[in-house]
C-alpha cells in the first residue's frame, strides 16, 4: 500500500462518498449510495487501530470529510469512527512532510499550515468527526 506517499485511491473514495451522500439527499434514492456504502465498510474493515488492519492515514485528506458526511446520511458510527482514526493518526510517522499534513500531528501546530486546498478538506473532515 503505496497511500501516504502518493495514491489516490481514498481521495477518491473521499469524493464518492460526497457525491453519493449528496445524491442521496437531492434525490431520495440509494443507488449511488449503496456502492459508497460497499466503499466505506472495505475501508473500516482494512484501516484501523486493530492489528489485522493497516495503521495507515491517507495520502490525501478528502476521505476524512466523505467518511463524516457518510456518517451523518447513514448513522453509521463505524464511517465517523474511521474519519477520527485516519485524522488522529496523521503526522504520526516518520517521513512526513507539510504538503500532507505529515509532518507532525495536528494537536502540535498553532495555526493552519501547508498546502491550502488539503488543509481545507483536513479542517473540515476535523470539524465534522465531532458530533
Amino acid at each position: 500500500m503505496n497511500d501516504p506517499d502518493s495514491s489516490h485511491e481514498l481521495y477518491n473514495a473521499g469524493h464518492l462518498f460526497e457525491a453519493a451522500a449528496a445524491h442521496y439527499q437531492a434525490t431520495g434514492k440509494t443507488n449511488l449510495l449503496n456502492v459508497a456504502i460497499r466503499e466505506a465498510d472495505l475501508l473500516c474493515q482494512t484501516f484501523g487501530p486493530d492489528t489485522n488492519q493497516l495503521h495507515l492515514w491517507p495520502g490525501h485528506e478528502i476521505v476524512e470529510m466523505g467518511l463524516a458526511r457518510l456518517y451523518r446520511v447513514t448513522g453509521s458510527q463505524r464511517y465517523l469512527d474511521l474519519a477520527k482514526y485516519f485524522i488522529d493518526v496523521r503526522g504520526s510517522r516518520p517521513r512526513g512532510d507539510d504538503y500532507h499534513h505529515r509532518a507532525s500531528r495536528r494537536w502540535t501546530r498553532p495555526r493552519p499550515w501547508a498546502h491550502a486546498v488539503r488543509a481545507g478538506y483536513l479542517y473540515s473532515g476535523m470539524a465534522t468527526s465531532r458530533p
